[in-house]
């Protein structure tokens, strides 16, 4: 028998090659029948496409590189599961790389994912001081950045307004009474850290409120570090009604402080989130969050990549803004 190529599928199938390429890649120029038909006859042979023949011929991988902070942090496991999703469709794969807040291991990943030659990488980097932006201007490789806004960057982004989000967490909470409010922030080299200190700051111009900035605590964005940093804030500041913090994950460890102390929620102290995640959509009460579109964001940084990959030379740095929504539950 004949050594199983693309060739011999054509021939078994009484197609032209190309075809049979294409059917493989799920073109949509190729009748779902024809697809159908050409993939039965692949997999009754056993054939597996020569990915490395096939990059050699096109210079392409077919793989992207997605870098994530933290991969236990369901707000990238809804982005990550949206991007895979979006670049299955057009048969690319991902390599996952998890930095843990860690720049030495975020350099280690992009230089891995550069010897990997993949076609380009979708990054939240952990730190606006280190973007390795050198790297991507020297060798053009495509690139998106997640949940980063930089002024006078030439590089695809994908982020949320969170400057507008945290304002209007905080003009909820304004407007059920709270006149001091805590936020757990997160670190100063985070840039969603410091646009929703912005909007944070901002509400209270707004409603002609003292900022104390010992209520602006920047901490490790976990549950481990908002249930210490509770602790504190209610050790020391008797006087505070309301805990705004930067994601929902962090609620978690709020709302175990606060039922240690025998605080009720919202009686003794009014919480809310910022995500919207699935997973703490089960705290009682449930809580009052800003909704973040985390899927569109995976969606829309897939599109960008592939854009870019697929224009080459010729695509055009753009920005995705999406906006975030309050939703009010039980918790305020």
């Amino acid at each position: 028998m004949a050594k199983m190529n693309i060739k011999e599928i054509a021939r078994l199938a009484n197609v032209d090659h190309s075809t049979v390429s294409r059917a493989l890649r799920n073109s949509p120029v190729v009748k779902p029948a024809t697809i159908e038909r050409i993939k039965k006859i692949a997999l009754d042979h056993n054939y597996v496409p020569n990915e490395i023949a096939r990059s050699l011929k096109t210079q392409k991988t077919k793989i992207v590189g997605l870098i994530v902070s933290d991969i236990k942090n369901p707000f990238f496991t809804e982005i990550i599961s949206a991007t895979e999703s979006c670049l299955t469709r057009d048969s690319y794969n991902i390599i996952l790389c998890n930095t843990n807040y860690n720049v030495q291991e975020e350099q280690k990943f992009i230089n891995i994912l550069f010897s990997r030659s993949v076609d380009g990488i979708i990054w939240s980097p952990t730190s606006l001081e280190h973007l390795h932006l050198d790297f991507f201007k020297t060798y053009k490789l495509p690139c998106v950045l997640l949940d980063v806004k930089v002024s006078n960057l030439a590089t695809n982004s994908v982020f949320v307004d969170q400057e507008q989000g945290a304002f209007s967490a905080i003009r909820h909470l304004v407007q059920k009474g709270h006149r001091k409010i805590a936020f757990l922030a997160g670190p100063a080299t985070l840039s969603s850290s410091e646009q929703a200190i912005a909007g944070f700051l901002k509400a209270h111009k707004t409603y002609h409120m003292t900022v104390d900035k010992d209520l602006i605590l920047r901490i490790p964005q976990n549950y481990d570090a908002s249930y210490s940093a509770t602790l504190k804030l209610l050790k020391k500041n008797k006087d505070i009604t309301a805990i705004f913090s930067l994601t929902d994950f962090m609620c978690i460890g709020i709302y175990r402080a606060l039922q240690e102390k025998g605080l009720k929620i919202p009686a003794d102290m009014a919480v809310v989130g910022y995500d919207d995640l699935t997973l703490t959509r089960f705290l009682q009460p449930s809580l009052t969050t800003v909704r973040q579109p985390n899927s569109e964001i995976g969606k829309k940084a897939a599109e960008l990549i592939l854009g870019n990959i697929h224009e080459g030379t010729r695509w055009k740095p753009q920005t995705v803004t999406l906006q975030p929504e309050l939703i009010i539950r039980e918790s305020s």
